[in-house]
């Protein structure tokens, strides 16, 4: 085992010192972990130092921090660094590097260093790598002895971090598996296991679609902030220029003159209007639903210029911002916009918003909203069929996500239906429901369907232990005398249906 001593030692991988912890290296992801103390370790030197390595796919990273400050009293812990106390001494970056060859060159292959190895006088190491490699690596963190003592050693799973977060963790240390075979027993004191203090802040880029579109907000709401100054001063401008009082109440009174006839035709024939409205609503419903359509962009579009501004992004922002924050902050929402893996599909983002299939109800109402959404192009009758170009792969998408499992084949059906004119008074998205909901009822439930089916239906009794229904036959003869005949049918296969 190869010993470090204390300050920056030469590495075979190129790194830059600088203060604040930066690396000129051009890496997409960064690792910073920050050693605070150990606590209760079973030897009473004083260890060397703490060694922090990120196994990756085909490479190790390690770099090692300082000594330790001091020690507490009366135990074998020791402190690192103070809590919300910036290490005065220079951080070393380390940085892992990935080189391909070009099919020109001697050897066409990807090579990169197996491991390499760092020393900093400081509690704060960074490890650079992509962060795909990083987000899928696990960090082990070694406390190093002297002497040839065993070292304690933990480790920790990458991906339960969240990007740009810092979080501090209490690691439980156990002996090298290595070195446990040679070692020999160690007792913790008052049977308390050793722990180590860090903290752990994964960093990396956006994907590059999220990237492009943040960009281009804020290349927008900087565009909007210039203009809506340029108004504000030329409003001031204008307002300070003009004299005060500059119109009279006698003039604006004059000036609202011209409006008055008009307000008054609109509300002496509006109940006309309206009349004629209803009684043409049939031939008129195209030309409404298209100025519906009109009126809603222009909504839309004021809407749109009026958050863009200042005062709009603050009201805005005050809703929408914790919720963004929250779904980035997810697992899923990590995925999404953080380059940490191939791109989920379609499919797997419409998971993340569709009810699951524990919400019965949800579901039911999410697919009666798909189906009313997909018939609604019958309220344009040949302009509406364009609109489901853009619906089918929506709603298939849609449909993929919540009962891709139950129903594999309903995609293409959806598809169809949706793509093809005239198709849409098909609901499948409820089918799909029903297919998947049917089964369960009929596993959770068959005796009580049994007997239902029998009494609606048939008209005996029915022996839900046995699954059989009874027939009853009566036939009237002269003497008044009455026959029973008993008839043992079943109802649903025993080897189908599962009584739980």
């Amino acid at each position: 085992m190869e010993v470090y001593t204390n300050g920056p030692l030469a590495s075979r991988m190129t790194t830059t010192t600088t203060k604040d912890g930066g690396s000129s290296s051009s890496t997409s992801g960064s690792l910073t972990v920050e050693v605070l103390s150990a606590y209760d370790l079973p030897y009473s030197e004083a260890p060397m130092y703490v060694s922090v390595t990120v196994n990756g796919n085909d490479n190790a990273l390690t770099q090692n921090t300082g000594p330790p400050l001091a020690r507490h009293k009366n135990r074998n812990s020791f402190r690192f660094s103070s809590p919300g106390v910036s290490s005065p001494t220079a951080t070393t970056t380390t940085t892992m590097t990935t080189t391909t060859t070009t099919p020109s060159s001697p050897s066409s292959s990807t090579s990169a260093s197996s491991s390499t190895s760092t020393t900093s006088s400081s509690s704060i190491v960074n490890l650079m790598a992509p962060l795909r490699t990083l987000y899928h690596s696990t960090v082990k963190v070694r406390v190093m002895y002297a002497n040839e003592k065993p070292p304690l050693e933990t480790t920790y799973d990458l991906h339960q971090l969240r990007i740009h977060e810092s979080k501090w963790l209490i690691l439980n240390l156990h002996i090298s598996e290595s070195s446990a075979t040679t070692s020999t027993s160690t007792t913790y004191m008052d049977d308390i296991p050793p722990t180590i203090r860090v903290k752990l802040t994964l960093k990396g880029p956006y994907r590059p679609e999220i990237k492009a579109l943040l960009d281009g907000s804020q290349a927008w709401f900087n565009f909007m902030d210039r203009m809506e100054q340029k108004f504000q001063s030329l409003a001031s401008s204008s307002s300070s220029s003009s004299p005060q009082g500059m119109i009279s109440n006698s003039r604006a009174q004059l000036l609202a003159l011209p409006f008055i006839p008009l307000v008054t035709g609109l509300v002496v024939g509006g109940p006309i209007l309206i009349g004629l409205a209803m009684i043409c609503l049939p031939f008129l419903l195209p030309i409404l639903v298209s100025c519906i359509g009109i009126i809603a962009v222009g909504i839309v579009s004021c809407g749109g210029l009026y958050f863009s501004t200042r005062v709009g992004r603050d009201h805005l922002g005050g809703i929408l911002c914790p919720l963004g924050e929250q779904f980035v902050s997810s697992r899923a929402g990590q995925t999404l916009c953080y380059d940490t893996g191939p791109r989920p599909t379609p499919v797997s983002v419409a998971k993340l918003f569709v009810p699951s299939s524990d919400q019965i109800w949800g579901r039911l109402f999410f697919s009666l909203l798909i189906d009313l959404i997909g018939s609604s192009s019958y309220l344009l009758p040949i302009v509406g069929e364009v609109f489901d170009f853009a619906w089918a792969p929506t709603q298939t998408i849609l449909i993929m996500a919540m009962y891709e499992t139950s129903t594999p084949n309903l995609k293409y059906i959806s598809f169809l239906e949706e793509i093809l004119p005239f198709t849409d008074i098909v609901p499948s998205a409820t089918i799909g429901f029903l297919a998947e909901i049917i089964p369960k009822v009929l596993n959770q439930h068959h005796p009580e369907v049994a007997k239902m089916v029998d009494t609606l239906i048939i008209g005996g009794g029915t022996n839900t232990a046995t699954g059989t229904i009874t027939t009853t036959t009566t036939a009237t003869t002269t003497a008044s005398r009455t026959t029973t005949t008993t008839t043992p049918r079943t109802i649903f296969p025993t080897t189908y249906y599962k009584q739980d």
